[in-house]
């Protein structure tokens, strides 16, 4: 059995931020309880890992870190996929495009690849669409916090898998604290 794990990186993180942490000192700590919970009931299964977010370039120092970060989630083995990203001029703040479009293109790529089972961690709205076609060729879960305003991704997916439990499976040094 194939399945894939998309992480909207940004959404995740509010996510995780909504459960009283900043996230996981490394993806991959996470992603290791999804497949806890996966083999329980998948025991073959095989897993990709796919991180969406943007690499700002207005310094040449968080540039340099964000792509060493990018680095260090290739090595653990998640496939990263960036996104532009810029600083407002209105606001000052930093403002990612085209991540969520990339993640709905890659899903519907896995989704018609005869991947069995697509894991979405992102409550956006925007990617619904995607969800929702995607559904025609595959099972599509998400990952989602119990307070997140994720209506219409908890109506279009299959199932839900709770951020919370994930959390409770984790050891807390693999936690960073708000």
């Amino acid at each position: 059995m194939k399945a894939a794990v998309f992480i909207d990186e940004m959404n995740a993180i509010k996510q995780f931020q909504m459960s009283g942490f900043k996230g996981p000192t490394r993806w991959r700590f996470f992603l290791d309880q999804v497949l806890r919970i996966l083999h329980f009931e998948y025991p073959e299964i095989t897993c990709d890992f796919h991180l969406y977010g943007a690499i700002p370039e207005d310094t040449q120092t968080k540039s340099n870190n964000r792509r060493s970060y990018f680095k260090s989630l290739q090595i653990d083995g998640i496939q990263t996929h960036e996104g532009i990203c810029y600083v407002n001029e209105d606001t000052g703040l930093y403002q990612e495009k085209g991540v969520d479009t990339l993640l709905a293109l890659d899903l519907m790529d896995h989704a018609r690849n005869k991947y069995d089972l697509l894991i979405v961690f992102s409550g956006d709205a925007d990617i619904v669409p995607a969800v929702a076609r995607a559904k025609a060729y595959t099972k599509i879960m998400a990952i989602l916090d119990n307070n997140a305003p994720a209506m219409h991704m908890r109506k279009n997916v299959d199932g839900v898998f709770s951020l919370a439990a994930l959390i409770q499976l984790m050891s807390p040094d693999q936690l960073l604290a708000l």
